[in-house]
């Protein structure tokens, strides 16, 4: 059984119901292969502080690597531990939300792919993933100088 969601924690985005305690409910039906997720702190925005506000601005690049998303015909999500809200009022200061269709959610999305800065990816093999996973410089995000990929 889900968590009762309360009335205030949605926030309407357009067609997207956008909820702070849930999943973004799309109004048309999108195909999961299209469908995309994209984390917000250290992808969309550079931070050095979860809880960092005001948020710092957007990171080189990434209205154009949104955009480019949306013409290859991908349905962006993006997925954050801040307050919906927060992040949403930020898309739309930076010009950023039109270019999210799926909105944003602080629980994992549906999505055919995941972009984070702190991702470790499971191939199957639980001891590799063990050791990448308590390995400090393993989770060492890009910006804060990480030289390893997946060092596995």
């Amino acid at each position: 059984m889900g968590k009762k969601r309360k009335d205030s924690d949605t926030a309407l985005m357009g067609s997207m119901a956008t909820t702070g305690g849930g999943t973004a409910y799309a109004s048309q039906k999108i195909k999961a292969k299209d469908k995309v997720a994209i984390d917000f702190d250290g992808t969309l925005t550079a931070y050095d502080n979860h809880d960092e506000v005001p948020i710092p601005p957007p990171l080189d690049g990434a209205r154009e690597f949104l955009e480019k998303l949306q013409d290859a015909g991908k349905h962006v999500i993006v997925f954050t531990h801040r307050p919906v809200d927060q992040v949403v009022e930020w898309l739309r200061e930076h010009g950023m939300f039109d270019l999210v269709p799926g909105g944003v959610t602080n629980i994992k999305p549906e999505a055919s792919a995941y972009l984070d800065d702190r991702a470790v990816r499971f191939d199957g093999d639980y001891k590799q993933a063990f050791k990448a996973l308590t390995k400090k410089k393993r989770l060492r995000a890009w910006w804060k100088g990480s030289d390893t990929i997946l060092g596995l």
